[in-house]
């Protein structure tokens, strides 16, 4: 059996129109540096880019199952104004679009090019229309 390395399109740098398209529980995660933490994946869908298959470009952005004002998690939320109570949905993120900021970033361990999202801006009201 030969197993080739999956080879993944980059979104470019720079500013996307974006939806959020599928969430997923990670489930409980060993960290070196934290210690075990409940992790989600959200996946972005690039409205603006495609593979060369025709396909939107999926970002995956990963978060702790935390909302609070410092977790990456409760930062994306504050900045895209979406409101949390005491339990928080993921799935309620499904459609949500808004502007994201790529940034590739090379991984020291695998040398390997990754594009992250970092940071988030929400869609006018009237915008949300037009995309």
């Amino acid at each position: 059996m030969i197993i080739t390395k999956k080879v993944y399109e980059l979104a470019d740098e720079g500013v996307h129109n974006a939806q959020i398209t599928k969430t997923e529980d990670l489930g409980q995660v060993e960290s070196p540096q934290y210690g075990t933490q409940h992790r989600a994946a959200i996946y972005f869908s690039m409205l603006d880019q495609t593979d060369k298959e025709g396909d939107a470009i999926e970002v995956r952005y990963n978060v702790n199952c935390v909302t609070g004002p410092k977790s990456r998690l409760g930062q994306m939320l504050a900045a895209l104004k979406v409101e949390t109570g005491d339990t928080f949905d993921t799935d309620n993120l499904l459609g949500l679009k808004c502007q994201v900021v790529i940034q590739h970033n090379v991984s020291e361990q695998n040398n390997t090019t990754y594009a992250n999202i970092v940071s988030f801006v929400p869609l006018r009201k009237t915008a949300v229309a037009e995309v």
